[in-house]
């Protein structure tokens, strides 16, 4: 049976909420804000996937890849341009023009995102374009595109032009990892590293690599690395 955002029932569940970052009165600790996602989610998703969506899921990058027929569910449950904030329709124009940011990323872009086992919330976050210079201390979710599957990258804090977790401290932060529009600027600000590499995110990786949720995708035969 279906449940709410057109995805089969399952034990692992991403949902995509219409609580914004752009909201006036967004929360600014990570348990109001999990809190404010849990209780959007509970109103309906705008768009969920489940085991059954994801192909394959890199737990060392955390890199979720949703299966072709998902990703056409997921692009078409996307905000109109009448639902989106101006502040993320003149993002969109400015993206455009210079060809950044992918259909899913930029039309997401504040929106929360909540990453659930057997329907209890485990992490949530939002869904913040490379180009943000939004202070964000809580994870932060990332899409792309690539031979139709869509691709989402968890990070577990906002990382200005990273397109991905750099991972500890011993991982260095290669031209790979940066979003195109910022490789021109390469080598990236100290200031990126010392985030990437800082208490804060390094709290947050572990939540985002819950034991539980690792056996969860095992158990579901997806995969992993």
């Amino acid at each position: 049976m279906d449940s709410p955002g057109g995805a089969p029932a399952g034990v692992i569940e991403i949902a995509w909420l219409d609580a914004s970052l752009d909201d006036a009165d967004w929360p600014r600790g990570y348990p109001d804000v999990l809190h404010r996602l849990s209780l959007a989610r509970a109103n309906g998703p705008r768009c969920r996937v489940t085991e059954h969506d994801i192909v394959a899921w890199d737990w060392t990058a955390q890199a979720i890849t949703l299966s072709a027929e998902s990703t056409r569910r997921v692009i078409d449950s996307l905000p109109t341009d009448g639902e989106l904030s101006d502040t993320v329709r003149e993002m969109m124009r400015m993206h455009a023009g210079l060809g950044w940011g992918s259909a899913i990323g930029l039309r997401l872009h504040t929106r929360g995102f909540l990453v659930s086992l057997n329907g209890q919330p485990l992490y949530g976050g939002v869904c913040l374009e490379p180009a943000s210079e939004r202070a964000v201390g809580w994870p932060v979710l990332r899409s792309s595109i690539a031979d139709g599957r869509a691709v989402f990258h968890v990070l577990p804090v906002h990382l200005p032009f990273l397109l991905v977790d750099p991972g500890g401290p011993t991982r260095e932060i290669t031209p790979d990892m940066i979003a195109p529009e910022a490789r021109a600027d390469w080598p990236m600000p100290a200031v990126i590293a010392r985030h990437a590499y800082g208490e804060v995110a390094a709290r947050f990786a572990h939540v985002l690599r819950d034991s539980r949720l690792h056996d969860a995708v095992k158990a579901c035969g997806i995969g992993t690395t």
